[in-house]
């Protein structure tokens, strides 16, 4: 099998014409033209090639063989495994609601509707918002997830953190009433009424 395809790559390569390398054509061509302390010899080239393969396909196929192996062997996990979960008809949309997730007191306990930013502090943190866990999905997860995740948190921390290391911010008028927090719906939940408040300078920024 491999001499088969280390010859099509090397009638490929002979005929010419633009095609897009892959890893069995680069190291053909430097075994070709040399150029390296020690030569390449064509059993090394099949040699990796069938590492490549194998990391490929033995892995996996030894991995399910030894999965099955243990299932047999605790029939109990077996039936909970094929016998749990929902029936999910073909063609069926289904919708995550991550909404109820960030509020599911199993994984938020102690109100968690509470603001309460040390609950994301590396060593205290319940859940990774990166797509990890699934008890918070604020840019979703998988292959659909939100790609511009690290634009967005940098665009977020980098202003946040400025705003509260130079300056104090109070509201506008006297006392410390407490702001309403009602949200409209829109392509974003914004605040229904305009946020103004006074900052008082607390470190001078350096050129301004």
């Amino acid at each position: 099998m491999l001499d088969g395809i280390v010859e099509e790559h090397l009638e490929r390569t002979d005929g010419g014409g633009g095609h897009a390398e892959d890893l069995l054509d680069v190291l053909l061509k430097i075994q070709k033209e040399g150029g390296l302390k020690f030569p390449i010899h064509m059993d090394a080239v099949k040699a990796i090639i069938l590492d490549v393969f194998s990391a490929g396909s033995e892995t996996t196929t030894t991995t399910i063989e030894w999965a099955i192996s243990e299932l047999i062997n605790n029939p109990m996990a077996m039936q909970k495994a094929t016998a749990e979960g929902y029936d999910v008809q073909r063609g069926t949309q289904v919708l995550v609601n991550a909404w109820a997730l960030g509020r599911d007191e199993r994984y938020w306990p102690d109100a968690p509707e509470e603001f309460r930013p040390e609950r994301f502090e590396e060593e205290a943190a319940k859940a990774d918002f990166g797509g990890g866990d699934f008890a918070f999905l604020p840019f979703g997860a998988g292959r659909r997830m939100c790609p511009g995740m690290a634009f967005g948190l940098a665009g977020v921390e980098l202003p946040l953190a400025s705003m509260l290391f130079h300056f104090d911010w109070k509201p506008p008028g006297p006392g410390s009433a407490e702001l309403d927090m009602t949200e409209t719906f829109g392509l974003t939940a914004r605040r229904t009424d305009q946020l103004l408040l006074r900052p008082v300078l607390r470190v001078p920024i350096p050129g301004v």
